[in-house]
């Protein structure tokens, strides 16, 4: 536990992982206070609660469901009205750039209000990259320590994955000058210089960061955790005697890997595999449609109710992803007991030839290997998913809470302010 239970001051973005992180800190009463852009618990989304979900449009549905369960109100700043002009931009953008330049005016707006409103009763500051600079300035010149948590690679290394793979697949993408790169990447090295820890899900992201010039010193790895009781309760049939399901949920777009996946499934096309592919489209549909080969679906975005479908349906998971912070939907595969086929970049939690496989990344062929392989070998795949079962208690949301709680600890308790 914390000395002295000091009270942190968490600054949040969106609801990233259902609030995971400021209701693990209330569940051991350390949270101070819990400053977001928009929730449904207060100003006037909090009346979304007396309305039917079937009767609101898509958006109001996921802002209804925007409730960080546990944290009292009083202890809750939303700043609502910011929240809201925040989602409209992002919906308006059609570019990289565009989206840079967003999340850039967001972060420094967002840390103007929170200033507006003060520190005050707070020991510890806890932020996010590209979103923490001004706070984590104030809070030093207050002798406050900050935390920023790196929930990516960094903007520098995502940026030379993605020029790489827009040069492979024009089509999916033009080659573009991002005129506010550096800006972005400025701002995360400042956060990084400010904060006394950087928290990192994942080693892949703290190799990142020391690639980027950063301080390894200061990065602390901490791996994510999900609710998994949800995923826990999923049944899998019990013969694979027909196809392998293979699944995929994710943006499909370059960074998650989509084209290798999508020429192993070629490569796989006399083999009894078949494959879906879940989640919203970043490039069009027709340009995509015309290299799915006929063992693989194009299912699109689903509910987060219906997820748990795809999760039955499946037998392997797989996410070849080149850039990652560390992706949950990875800890919620094994939670389903789907053996999991992925890339060092994804920074996930699966032990290679244990819980399924790690391959290289922009490896279609070593991907289809893979797939074969659990296709034909009934006995590994249960083995396996056996494993993964086991695993997902490594990745719980209490396992999570014990690994945060440390790394706060460890901050505090080494702090020079």
């Amino acid at each position: 536990m914390l000395p002295d239970k000091q009270p942190v001051i968490f600054t949040q973005l969106g609801a990233r992982m259902h609030y995971a992180v400021p209701r693990i800190l209330q569940q051991v009463d350390l949270l101070g206070h819990l400053y977001t852009d928009i929730c449904a618990v207060k100003n006037w989304p909090a009346l979304l609660h007396y309305f039917p979900s079937s009767i609101l449009p898509k958006g109001l549905q996921r802002l209804k469901g925007r409730v960080p369960y546990g944290i009292p109100k009083t202890k809750i700043t939303a700043f609502t009205a910011f929240g809201y002009k925040y989602a409209a931009r992002r919906r308006k953008a059609h570019s990289r750039e565009e989206l840079t330049e967003i999340h850039l005016w967001a972060g420094d707006y967002f840390n103007k209000l929170i200033l507006k409103k003060g520190l005050q009763g707070g020991n510890l500051v806890y932020g996010f990259n590209s979103a923490s600079e001004r706070i984590l300035r104030s809070a030093r010149s207050q002798r406050i320590p900050g935390i920023v948590e790196q929930t990516i690679a960094p903007f520098s290394i995502e940026q030379k994955l993605l020029e790489t793979e827009v040069e492979s697949f024009p089509d999916w993408g033009k080659k573009k000058n991002n005129k506010f790169a550096e800006e972005f990447i400025s701002r995360e090295r400042n956060e990084w210089s400010l904060a006394e820890s950087i928290f990192a899900g994942s080693e892949f992201v703290k190799e990142a960061i020391t690639a980027a010039g950063g301080p390894a010193h200061k990065c602390k790895v901490i791996p994510y955790g999900v609710e998994l009781s949800n995923f826990l309760t999923i049944k899998k049939k019990n013969s694979h005697t027909k196809k392998l399901h293979v699944l995929f949920i994710g943006e499909v777009g370059l960074r998650k890997g989509i084209p290798y996946l999508l020429a192993a499934m070629k490569a796989l096309e006399h083999h009894p595999v078949s494959c879906r592919i879940v989640g919203s489209h970043q490039i069009p549909f027709d340009t995509i449609r015309k290299i799915v080969p006929a063992n693989t679906e194009l299912v699109g975005t689903v509910p987060r109710m219906s997820i748990f479908k795809e999760f039955q349906w499946a037998d392997i998971l797989c996410l070849p992803s080149l850039c990652e912070g560390s992706a949950t939907v990875i800890y919620e595969a094994l939670a389903a007991g789907l053996p999991v086929i992925t890339t060092p970049n994804s920074g996930s939690i699966v032990r290679d030839h244990q819980e399924g496989f790690i391959v290289p990344i922009r490896n279609s062929q070593a991907i289809a290997d893979c797939i074969a392989t659990l296709c034909f070998n009934h006995k590994l795949l249960k083995d396996m998913s056996h494993s993964a079962r086991h695993r997902s208690s490594f990745g719980s949301l209490e396992a999570y809470g014990r690994r945060l709680v440390e790394g706060i600890n460890d901050c505090l308790t080494s702090s020079d302010l």
